[in-house]
């Protein structure tokens, strides 16, 4: 008996090592071989949307990669596919309740706590 993977499963693996400043809803749904339409159907019956799936793996790789070493805000927000800087770090706001600026002084003194 064939277990199926969940598209959810499909979703996040695919974005944990993508380029998410090059990776698009549609793109994504052409790599998994279906329409749009149907990533967004099957993404809804398992109760979740490929912008809730696409914010958590940016929250996670943006803890990685500041777990490992320091990076100027524009340079992460790039990597993380944001457009904008700012929305980068209105989306780190949310993560952690600080601003990215406080999060530095933390990391640089030594006393950041995990994301």
């Amino acid at each position: 008996m064939k277990t199926r993977v969940s598209t959810r499963s499909r979703v996040i693996r695919l974005l944990l090592h993508s380029r998410l400043d090059r990776m698009s809803a549609h793109q994504l749904a052409s790599c998994l071989h279906m329409s749009p339409s149907t990533l967004r159907r099957r993404l809804r019956a398992e109760n979740t949307s490929y912008q809730a799936l696409l914010d958590a793996v940016r929250q996670h790789r943006c803890k990685r990669e500041l777990a490992r070493n320091w990076r100027p805000g524009k340079s992460i927000a790039q990597d993380l596919g944001f457009r904008e800087t700012n929305s980068f770090y209105r989306a780190f706001n949310k993560w952690t309740g600080k601003t990215y600026t406080q999060y530095k002084k933390q990391f640089c003194n030594g006393s950041v706590t995990a994301l």
